[in-house]
Order: C-alpha cells, then structure tokens, then sequence
C-alpha cells in the first residue's frame, strides 16, 4: 500500500486531538440563564430517564458516523492505493472474422467458424472481433482478448448457421 498524500491522515488526526481538548474542558463557572432548585425531582421521573437514554443513544450514534465519515475522508484524501506490475504479454495482432450472413454463405461460414474456434483456442495474447454483415453490418463481437466470450459468440453463430443449413427456421437456436 502507498499513500500519495499523507499529510491528510496528520491533519485528520490534529482535527481529532483539537476536538477531544476542546469538548473535554470542563466549564466550573455557570454562565448565563438561571439556576432551578430541586431539580432531583425532574431526574428521577421515568419521563426524564427515557429521554435522556435516547439523547446519549443518538449523541454516541452521531459520533460514530461523524468518525467513520471522517476516517474515510482523511483515507480518500490520503489516496491510498496498491500499485502493482502486471505483465500481460500481448502480441498486438488483431484478429477480426466478418461474415457474410446472406443465405447462399451459410455453408462456408459454418467451415469459417469451425476454423476460426481452433484458431482462437490455439493463440494467446491476440485480440480477436467478430462482425456479420448482409445489408448492414453488426458487430458481434468487439475486439477483445476475453477468449471465453468470444468462444461463447462462436458456439451461438455456429449453431445458428447449422440451424439455417438443416431449414429449422422455428427452433430456438435460429438467430
């Protein structure tokens, strides 16, 4: 772990120690409003106790999300982050298939994509895309090196195309 700026976390920590001094000063003298008498009455009542729990439930509450929320402030502030190597070796070919979808094509496409799932499984490093076209050009596949992906396209297109070839236009597996 590496910390880019950690002058974030010294200021967080001075803001804490201000804080607590300033808020565990005792104040001995009474300062302005007026003293009540017989206030004992008042604390004893079941009203006052029940109040008083839920002030100093909700008072510890609030300073436990105020602490987190400024643990990670100072944290995000800090920028801590993990800084890693990551060889990935990459050959720089792109490998782009598109097919003529057209009817007349289907026969040559099913060869084309039997062919073109070994060649996937055979390279490593590559990236790979697939684009059909009739009227209009899809891409089916963008370039990537996510072999699985690309190898789940293949499965579908080539059971798609069997389906046209065998004229099972009804079933799922027609695309």
């Amino acid at each position: 772990m590496e910390i880019n700026n950690p002058i974030f976390i010294g200021i967080t920590i001075l803001f804490i120690v201000v804080v607590l001094i300033i808020t565990r000063r005792k104040k001995d003298k009474f300062k302005d409003g007026s003293k009540i008498a017989n206030t004992k009455y008042v604390r004893s009542s079941k009203y006052y106790k029940r109040i008083l729990r839920k002030y100093k439930l909700l008072t510890a509450l609030l300073i436990l999300v105020i602490s987190l929320v400024l643990i990670v402030c100072s944290l995000l502030g800090a920028r801590v982050q993990k800084v890693y190597e990551e060889n990935k070796t990459l050959y720089n070919r792109d490998i782009e298939i598109c097919l003529d979808v057209s009817g007349s094509m289907n026969t040559q496409n099913k060869m084309i994509v039997d062919e073109f799932r070994k060649v996937v499984e055979g390279l490593h490093g590559d990236r790979f895309g697939i684009t059909v076209f009739n009227a209009s050009a899809i891409t089916l596949v963008p370039l990537t090196s996510d072999y699985k992906y690309v190898d789940r396209v293949l499965d579908t297109v080539s059971r798609s195309l069997k389906a046209q070839i065998d004229g099972d236009y009804k079933s799922d597996k027609y695309i």
